[in-house]
């Protein structure tokens, strides 16, 4: 009886043991009947006509207008020491107090350039960060909407007879020597993202689900 007890136990959990790998060999050849899809995204071209990343571009560029404005101003005062110190005696009183100012205002002028391009630049390498991973999250819902399996990024420039030798390599660094046109899910993207910021800007156009199509 207790062999007969130990027969049944071990032939139920056989049972258990061949139903689920029945499962998972049929859950295998699911995702491996399931095709590829994969698109591609021009992140250059993105970035260039990405209404809110160009806004932002254009604040940094005005607040670097008006620091070049103020330096030029601290410039000028600089020259102006500078031909007094021309005018005056080596051997004077007034010309060692107006050398000192002179040093000072040069210093000074040139820890301000260094500061103001040091907070641009990290400020326009922030701009570039948050707006990639803007980027990447859109195509990220845009791939699961449409049921892409991989998005590559390339670019949509060709070599043209006109290009010099630079252009030429840096348009041959492209992974993507052919593709077909419905693989390109840039504007799709690109449409969805500026649709998005008008939205929040209080413009008229809304933020739809982005469309799938090729670019125009």
């Amino acid at each position: 009886m207790k062999n007969l007890v130990l027969s049944i136990t071990a032939i139920a959990v056989m049972g258990t043991v061949l139903s689920t790998c029945s499962v998972a060999t049929a859950q295998n050849a699911t995702q491996a009947a399931k095709p590829h899809k994969i698109g591609l995204i021009d992140m250059a071209y993105i970035f260039k006509n990405y209404d809110k990343f160009i806004a932002e571009r254009k604040l940094i560029e005005e607040e670097l207008q008006v620091k070049s404005e103020e330096a030029k101003g601290q410039g000028e005062k600089i020259a102006r020491l500078q031909e007094a110190l021309k005018a005056m005696n080596p051997t004077s009183p007034e010309f060692s107090a107006a050398e000192k100012e002179y040093a000072a205002a040069v210093a000074g002028f040139k820890a301000d350039a260094s500061r103001i391009k040091r907070e641009l630049v990290m400020k326009e390498a922030d701009l570039y960060k948050r707006t990639y991973l803007e980027v990447t999250t859109i195509i990220g819902k845009y791939a699961q909407a449409y049921n892409y399996t991989l998005i590559l990024r390339y670019s949509n420039e060709t070599v043209e007879a006109e290009d010099g030798p630079q252009e030429v390599m840096q348009k041959m660094s492209s992974l993507v020597v052919y593709h077909e046109q419905g693989n390109d899910i840039t504007a799709n993207v690109l449409d969805y993202m500026n649709n998005k910021y008008k939205e929040a800007a209080g413009g008229a156009g809304g933020a739809t689900a982005p469309s799938s199509g090729t670019r125009r």
